[in-house]
């Protein structure tokens, strides 16, 4: 039986909420700014919030005191972004009190305030922090509910930090349900974010949440290695909580996939030992007892497991954790019954499945009513025993079917993978018989010639059989012609695949030989410029890759549009917000012009793929301190949307090639980027699906225009 599941997420979650991978401020610094303020302003507000990270949270009492100063003198100064994150200081200060129930209703006052404040990244914050703190008190559906909205909110932020965030924390809610692909998808979002910006405590985070990922489908090697990766990663950043988090991960991890209590008890032990020397770490430490508990029933020494579950089952942290406590309940429940301690085995177990019941926790249930059941033979007490086993069986039948839900949401990217192998063996197999009948076709035909050739009767039989054979002949030819056409545009695709990748690749290789042969020749400023460079060739070469790739697909009618309603001016600005820093890097600026309120029947998805690329192409074709202009305009019944750029421009000769796979025109971008011609390529497939048009306008020197016609 799968005893308690501790996955440390709570910890995760508590520095997440914390914010320990931002630098802590200078605390001397601000009291002096403090001390030298005279006049109460929204200024004085700006120190007290800096001010209030100096305590919280290792001095959660002079934090909470500053939050309730944060407050009063932003509703004296009515400022309402000061009161918002005073009271959402007051709810975390709460939130890691001794009582977490505390944070509730002041997280509720926020709540109604900032939604009524027009300001998306205090809601974010807010519904971000609410959905966190609903998931440690075991409240799944809620917490949920929050995470959902402050991903929403988030999405459409040039910062995409919260967005990234809240993605993490909402994949811990869908690992909780079993849906791996929902979990792994946002996982991975949040991960390439913080891995693209190199922040190393959340790299780390989502590193354990992925090892977090592989321990609930019961793969020991995957879910070891991420957190081993993450240990790596933590060996430099050298931050002590998450340390000890790795610590009582690995123990859980031997604990329940690997069932190997003795090095599960080494890791806990550690973890134990080091939260019981950090501030702040009640919470760790109480995990890590409740977990060293558990090793011990494993290995039936039922006297240990009683001596750390009695440490903690009064613990107030313990009391407002349903989940935790309703698998201590049982579990001090079975402890007392292999003791022979009926009385008190039955009132803990009885404890343990009332909690479990009413937060519906199927197996910590099942484990009280059996129990419960053993209590009762041991009582001679059959009759109660018998109802106990057959309530239990019911749970169990319950607890197989969720199982078996698990076992098929996990077998279906394996399967997904076996039917792709099944098709394209069943499409090889359809390819050689569509062969050999045309052989046997071919053969078939050049007998009757020869026969018609020998055998001349001048009949009109013949003739029309000879009238007939002329025109096979002539569709014959025109297919050849199609398929040697066919034949040069693959060549020609596979010549462009074989060139553009080969160069990046000798490049990152080159780079890569000087780096190892030569590494102890180099200063460290030399072998940081190498890296810088293999960094941003690999990134090269993986767009470079995705292009390829989307323009297969769109080749093998893998792509399909899926229209909705949609305003047109939300998609531009988001192009634009995902692309700002790209432009910011060349000093360049957007300019968008259309109408809030045009709206499109199309699919938003295939819009913003053309429109990246056209203005990814812009930044890419103009020098620095120029403008991109976006304009969204209704031309009867179309839409018309341009991207204009004050760029190099295209030679007028070469603006027949810009959409053709069989000449694509390629060139490097005002500072040396790469380009295939590929992206303008895929810009017209996805154009063809949508049921539009697109075309190049553009004067070489002077700038250019791509112009995109759509139906409404």
């Amino acid at each position: 039986m799968r005893r308690f599941l501790v996955l440390a997420l709570v910890f995760l979650i508590i520095m997440q909420g914390l914010k320990a991978q931002v630098a802590r401020p200078n605390c001397d610094s601000l009291r002096g700014l403090l001390s030298d303020s005279k006049t109460e302003d929204t200024n004085k507000v700006r120190i007290l919030l800096e001010y209030f990270r100096c305590f919280f949270p290792a001095d959660k009492d002079s934090a909470i005191i500053l939050s309730r100063q944060i407050i009063a003198l932003s509703k004296k100064l009515q400022y309402l972004p000061g009161i918002i994150r005073g009271m959402n200081g007051k709810a975390l200060c709460e939130w890691y009190g001794n009582d977490p129930q505390q944070a509730v209703p002041t997280f509720r006052e926020v709540y109604g305030i900032v939604m009524n404040h027009n300001n998306a990244d205090l809601q974010a914050l807010v519904t971000n922090n609410m959905g966190v703190y609903y998931m440690q008190m075991g409240q799944s559906d809620t917490a949920e509910k929050y995470l959902q909205l402050a991903l929403k909110i988030s999405k459409p932020l040039p910062d995409q930090a919260r967005y990234a965030k809240t993605a993490g924390d909402l994949s811990m809610i869908y690992l909780n349900k079993g849906n791996y692909i929902e979990s792994i998808t946002l996982l991975l979002e949040s991960l390439e974010y913080y891995e693209r910006i190199n922040k190393q405590y959340d790299i780390i985070v989502n590193r354990l949440r992925l090892g977090m990922i592989y321990h609930d489908i019961g793969d020991f090697e995957r879910a070891s290695k991420a957190l081993k990766e993450a240990h790596q990663v933590n060996s430099s950043f050298g931050d002590k909580k998450l340390e000890t988090t790795l610590f009582l991960n690995s123990g859980v991890l031997y604990y329940q996939v690997k069932k190997d209590p003795d090095s599960a008890a080494i890791f806990l032990n550690k973890a134990k030992e080091m939260a019981a020397h950090l501030p702040g770490q009640e919470l760790m430490l109480l995990m890590a007892t409740v977990n060293l508990g558990n090793v011990a029933i494993m290995k039936k020494d039922y006297h240990k497991a009683l001596d750390y579950y009695t440490g903690v089952i009064e613990s107030p942290l313990l009391q407002s954790r349903n989940h935790e406590r309703s698998a201590v309940l049982v579990n001090l429940g079975e402890i007392y019954q292999h003791l022979g301690q009926y009385d008190k085995a039955e009132k803990y177990a009885r404890e343990g499945v009332a909690l479990a019941h009413a937060n519906s926790f199927l197996k910590y249930e099942k484990t009280g009513y059996d129990v419960l059941a053993a209590i009762a033979v041991r009582k001679k007490n059959f009759q109660e025993a018998y109802r106990y086993k057959i309530t239990s069986d019911s749970l169990q039948e319950c607890i197989w079917n969720e199982d078996i839900k698990k076992k098929v949401t996990e077998a279906t990217f394996s399967l997904a993978l076996k039917q792709k192998d099944n098709e394209n063996s069943l499409l090889q197999k359809e390819n050689e018989i569509k062969a050999k009948t045309i052989f046997h076709q071919r053969f078939l035909i050049g007998g009757i010639v020869m026969i018609l050739l020998l055998v001349i009767i001048l009949t009109m039989v013949i003739s029309r059989n000879h009238r007939h054979q002329q025109q096979l002949n002539q569709e014959l030819d025109l297919k050849n012609k199609q398929l040697a056409e066919s034949n040069q545009t693959k060549d020609k695709f596979l010549s462009i695949i074989a060139h553009d990748l080969k160069s990046p690749f000798n490049a990152l290789l080159g780079l890569l030989s000087e780096l190892d042969e030569h590494y102890t020749d180099f200063d460290e400023a030399t072998r940081r410029e190498i890296i810088h460079k293999l960094r941003i060739s690999s990134r090269n070469t993986f767009n470079l890759l995705e292009n390829l790739l989307d323009w297969t697909q769109s080749q093998r009618g893998k792509i399909e549009c899926v229209p909705s309603e949609f305003r047109v001016a939300e998609v531009i600005t988001e192009v634009l917000a995902v692309l700002g820093s790209r432009a910011e890097a060349k000093k360049q600026r957007f300019a968008m012009t259309a109408d809030a309120e045009l709206s499109i029947h199309s699919d938003p998805r295939l819009l913003k793929a053309i429109l990246i690329n056209l203005v990814n192409n812009s930044i890419k074709f103009s020098p620095e301190n120029k403008e991109i202009r976006v304009i969204a305009t209704r031309d009867a019944d179309t839409v018309k949307i341009t991207v204009s750029d004050q760029g190099i421009g295209i030679p007028a000769d070469q603006i027949t090639r810009l959409f053709r796979i069989d000449s694509p025109f390629k060139r490097k971008g005002t500072n040396n980027e790469p380009g295939t011609g590929l992206g303008l390529i895929m810009c017209q497939e996805y154009v063809t699906l949508l049921g539009g048009s697109i075309r190049a306008e553009s004067t070489e020197g002077t700038g250019s225009s791509f112009v995109i016609n759509l139906p409404l």
